[in-house]
This record gives C-alpha cells, sequence and structure tokens, in this order.
C-alpha cells in the first residue's frame, strides 16, 4: 500500500512540473507555452509550473501572437500568466498583440534586458489590460514603449473619450513618454498609473475625472505643467498621495472660478491659474526680427490679453496677423485664438532736430528738411511735439512714429493732412516712417 501511494505521488509531481498545455512557435522565433481558458482562449504561460520556468529561456526579440491553433484547434491570446518569462534576462524586446487583456503576477520580472515593449493595440485597448502589479507591465523593464503601428521614440499620447478608467500601472516607469492628454471620458486615474516616467512633461486631465489614486503621478520629476479641466478638483484617495515627488511649484492651470476646491484637494502645489476657457497664442512671424510678450494674460473676470510686439535691433514693428497696427495691444478672447507680429528692416538715416527756437516771434527750424523722393517733408520737434509737413500743403503719405525700440507709437493714414503733429513724452531718440520709404531717425532734444 505504501508503495502505490508513493508511485501516485510521484506521477503527481511529474504531472505539476508542467505548465502549459501545448507549445507553438512564436513569430519571431522562440518556443512560446499556452494554458487553455474555456475553449477559446489561452494564456501564455512558463514551460515549467515552479523555478526553473524553463528548460532553454525565450532570447532576444520576442513578439506573442494574437492566436495560435493546435490539434486544428485557434486560440485567441487574451493574457500572460504568473512568471511567464520570469527571469528571462536574455529578452531584448517584446511585441504584444492587441488581444491581450490582463497580464498576471510576476511575468516579467529579471528580464534585465528589455529595452522596448512594443503594442500593436490602439491607446484604448493598452489602457483597458488589467495588471496585476508593476512588474506584470513589461514597461517597468524596458522603461520605453509603443503604441499602433509603428515605433516612436517618443511617446505624446492622447486618452481617448471612450476610455473609462486609466488601470494601475498602465504606464509606470515609462521613461519615453513625454505628455498625455486624458480624454474627457476617464473618471478614474489608478494608483501608480503614471509613477516614475521621468521624462513625462506635460499632462492634461479630463473634465470627467474624480477620483485620483495614490502614487498616479509620483516620482515624475520633470513634469512642468498640469492642466485640469475637471471642476470641482478630483479628489485624491489619500490626502495628497497622487503627487508625491513631483515639484510643488510648478504651472496647475485650472477652470475658472474652481481654485476653492483645488486649494482644499490639491494642497500639495504652491499655486493654481485660473483659465479662461479659451486658448491663445501670440508669437512673431520671424524671431530674428522680434518677440512678442504678454503684459497680461487674461483672467475669469477679464478675458482681455495685454500684448506687445518688441522689435530686435535693425526692425521695426508693421502690424499684426489681423492688420491691427496698435502696439501695444489688448486682445479680447472669445474663442480660441493665435495672432502674429510682424516687423519690417529699419533702414535709417539720421536727422538732427532740435526744438522750435523763437527768435522775435519767428520760428527757426535747423535741419528740419528731410526729402523724400518728389515729397519735401518737413521734419521737426516744436513744444513737445514731432511735426511732419509738407512745405507746399499736398496731403502726405502714411506717417508712423516709433521710439529707439520700435515700438509703434502713433501712426496717420494716408492722404488726409499736409501735416502731422505727434506728442512725445520726452528727451530722446524717434523714428519716423513716411509711407514707404525708410525710417528716419530723429533726435529730440530739449
Amino acid at each position: 500500500m505504501k508503495k502505490y501511494i508513493f508511485i501516485i505521488s510521484i506521477l503527481a509531481m511529474s504531472y505539476g512540473a508542467r505548465a502549459y498545455d501545448f507549445s507553438a512557435v512564436a513569430p519571431s522565433g522562440q518556443t512560446l507555452y499556452y494554458a487553455v481558458d474555456y475553449s477559446t482562449f489561452v494564456r501564455v504561460v512558463a514551460q515549467n509550473s515552479s523555478a526553473p520556468y524553463y528548460t532553454t529561456a525565450p532570447t532576444g526579440a520576442l513578439e506573442i501572437p494574437s492566436t495560435v491553433t493546435n490539434n486544428g484547434t485557434t486560440y485567441t491570446v487574451n493574457s500572460i500568466s504568473d512568471n511567464a518569462f520570469y527571469g528571462c534576462s536574455g529578452l531584448t524586446s517584446i511585441t504584444l498583440p492587441s488581444t491581450i487583456s490582463a497580464i498576471y503576477h510576476n511575468p516579467f520580472y529579471g528580464c534585465t534586458g528589455l529595452s522596448y515593449t512594443h503594442f500593436t493595440g490602439t491607446v484604448t485597448d493598452w489602457c483597458n489590460i488589467w495588471f496585476y502589479d508593476e512588474t506584470s507591465n513589461p514597461v517597468s523593464m524596458s522603461h520605453n514603449l509603443s503604441i499602433g503601428d509603428s515605433v516612436q521614440e517618443y511617446l505624446n499620447l492622447v486618452v481617448p473619450d471612450n476610455v473609462l478608467t486609466l488601470r494601475h500601472h498602465v504606464f509606470c516607469d515609462c521613461d519615453n513618454l513625454h505628455s498625455i492628454v486624458i480624454g474627457n471620458g476617464v473618471e478614474v486615474i489608478a494608483g501608480s498609473a503614471f509613477e516614475g516616467c521621468d521624462n513625462l512633461h506635460s499632462v492634461t486631465i479630463g473634465s470627467s475625472v474624480e477620483l485620483i489614486y495614490p502614487d498616479a503621478f509620483g516620482g515624475c520629476v520633470n513634469l512642468t505643467n498640469i492642466t485640469s479641466l475637471a471642476s470641482p478638483a478630483p479628489i485624491q484617495y489619500y490626502h495628497d498621495s497622487a503627487f508625491y515627488g513631483m515639484p510643488s511649484n510648478i504651472d496647475v492651470h485650472i477652470p475658472c472660478g474652481s481654485s476653492p476646491s483645488y486649494y482644499a484637494r490639491w494642497p500639495y502645489f504652491d499655486a493654481f491659474i485660473e483659465d479662461t476657457g479659451y486658448a491663445y497664442s501670440c508669437t512673431a512671424a520671424d524671431s530674428t526680427e522680434g518677440r512678442v510678450i504678454v503684459l497680461s494674460s487674461p483672467t475669469c473676470n477679464n478675458q482681455t490679453a495685454l500684448i506687445y510686439a518688441e522689435a530686435n535691433n535693425g526692425f521695426l514693428f508693421d502690424r499684426w496677423s489681423d492688420n491691427v497696427t496698435n502696439n501695444p495691444r489688448l486682445l479680447t478672447l472669445i474663442s480660441d485664438t493665435s495672432i502674429t507680429a510682424w516687423f519690417i528692416a529699419a533702414n535709417v538715416d539720421t536727422i538732427h532736430v532740435h526744438d522750435t527756437i523763437y527768435i522775435h516771434d519767428t520760428i527757426y527750424e535747423p535741419n528740419g528738411i528731410d526729402r523724400i523722393d518728389a515729397v519735401m517733408a518737413k521734419v521737426y520737434a516744436a513744444d513737445g511735439r514731432i511735426v511732419v509737413a509738407s512745405p507746399d500743403g499736398s496731403p502726405l503719405p502714411e506717417v508712423l512714429l516709433y521710439d529707439a525700440a520700435g515700438r509703434r507709437l502713433e501712426a496717420q493714414a494716408a492722404g488726409r493732412m499736409p501735416a502731422y503733429q505727434f506728442p512725445v513724452p520726452a528727451t530722446g531718440v524717434y523714428l519716423v516712417k513716411v509711407g514707404k520709404h525708410p525710417a528716419r531717425k530723429v533726435m529730440v532734444i530739449r
């Protein structure tokens, strides 16, 4: 009787050592092992149920197929089992099929040679994978992820609105993830979803997010901007635990009027910026000619920006892309707006013009005449003003006045008057441009 029991035990131990129902060669050439789940699904498993898990461990670039056929039956590969590739340090990359929906405990632990993970499905498919823990995600070892038809050096992801939950560990330790926009359908950001993403710079959180679990953005040390569209602020499952290890002084943009909830629920951060709801950009057409400075930004109560086009040396501000010539100018936002500043070269000649000198009620205007083609234009300073006049009384072309930095101070349209007077605030250098001719430098000396 004892011998019989011993034989049965040996048979049981021998059967238990085998973890799979059948094996097949992967598209990349390695032998993979599968266990049947239900009638049409299989799990990728290790060769053996306990260590050592392989007689000959798979190495190199591994591609897991979406389907596999055995004895005339085709199965869908939908999960990766516990310890499936435990200790396979010779694997260099792994390609996962879009059919994968669950990855269990420790399948990639010790895969120290992994340098890339590629997923053939969509962002939605990836976000719907259930990961048992951090080591369930091969990205925790490879630190790089690409999704879709091509391999991306940098990942700038947009999570579609049809994703409801960003699962635990879904992008953890993904070093090539640079930015992510979380769709407005997402309601929950689970724990460690983006933990350890060292090169993540920008995050936009969708309007429907209600709950953020611990460590969701933990350790994202290079994050420089967060925009949250949710109002009120999403609740952190544990007080202030979602953002540990990131800079507390970064810009956090929030919806208009929502700052009380953010100060209460996200006290980790130093300050919040309430956005107006409209995006705007102000740029120079050519950065070598000048730049645009936002002197004041829109607020919830005043959706007007004050912008200024600053010309570089040798250039003058000409106009904005909507043909407005005011500089500085007020820009009222009623929709998403993009505006560009255009500059022109300043081919400057110098005329020294002194204030008008009164001698026995006679006006004396030294050096105050500048010939511009057929037009004789008198340019002089008088009583705190710069005067541009046509000696023969004919209407002048367009006249523009700039300060020495190229900021447009005044503009008069063509063909209206034979003379224009421009009040100037102080002694100094000014630029006068008549028509299409080069600007002239006017030195006002008092």
